[in-house]
């Protein structure tokens, strides 16, 4: 990702619909949080991201996903996701995750976190299946939080 892709990264957030920006920074985010962008387009995020284009559309972003230590749990990341909704419930979210969770792997990342809405069971069972290791949850309020052991090799693949 480069600082090309500020344009495209944040003509995605204004595709998304507010219910998507709450599902994904668990609070009303009208703009897309310029810290986070400039962190992420610069290279300077402590952990990982990855930016989805379309390929007939290489200026278009639908999807980032990215990762930084997580602040409640030793040599583990916190993962964020972020699907424009257009593109939602159609396997982008879980690649992107699935690769997010490989690439933590391989940098000896030990586990993977995410905090969301408890009513989202769909990425909760994703997390824990892509870290295919021990999981535990957490009761935020109304979230939870998930924490994943990374097991040896990469994420399986999911079984329809």
């Amino acid at each position: 990702m480069t600082p090309q892709d500020g344009a495209a990264l944040r003509g995605m957030y204004v595709r998304c619909t507010p219910l998507t920006h709450y599902r994904r920074f668990l609070c009303e985010r009208p703009e897309f949080p310029e810290t986070y962008v400039r962190s992420v387009l610069s290279g300077n995020i402590c952990g990982d991201a990855v930016l989805v284009a379309p390929a007939p559309e290489p200026d278009r972003a639908i999807a980032l996903g990215s990762t930084h230590p997580d602040s409640h749990t030793a040599d583990a990341e916190e993962i964020g996701i972020l699907v424009e909704d257009a593109w939602q419930r159609t396997g982008v979210g879980t690649l992107l995750l699935r690769s997010l969770v490989d690439r933590c792997r391989l940098r000896g990342v030990r586990a993977v976190t995410a905090e969301t809405l408890s009513s989202r069971r769909g990425l909760l069972h994703a997390v824990r299946h892509a870290a295919a290791g021990p999981s535990e949850y957490g009761a935020l309020s109304d979230n939870v939080r998930i924490t994943a052991v990374l097991a040896a090799g990469p994420s399986p693949v999911p079984q329809h």
